[in-house]
């Protein structure tokens, strides 16, 4: 997911799923950003999630995210 900063410059934060359930999804916070795609690979270690942080997605909040462009990939 990546969320537009002034100056036209983007930031990437990483989210891990940890559970999906029928109406929502429960995921980890990465706790390192990067603003250029070639850092993902760089950030996108277990030791960065935050394990005593995580959010919850619905259907909703996740069609909202990929309508306003914020939801930029999902990795498999």
């Amino acid at each position: 997911m990546y969320i537009p900063s002034e100056l036209n410059k983007i930031t990437i934060q990483l989210f891990k799923v940890l559970e999906v359930f029928d109406d929502s999804i429960y995921v980890n916070y990465n706790s390192l950003e990067t603003n250029k795609l070639t850092g993902v690979r760089d950030i996108d270690k277990t030791e960065n999630y935050i394990d005593s942080l995580y959010y919850v997605l619905t259907p909703d909040n996740i069609k909202m995210l990929q309508e306003s462009g914020d939801l930029m990939n999902i990795k498999r």
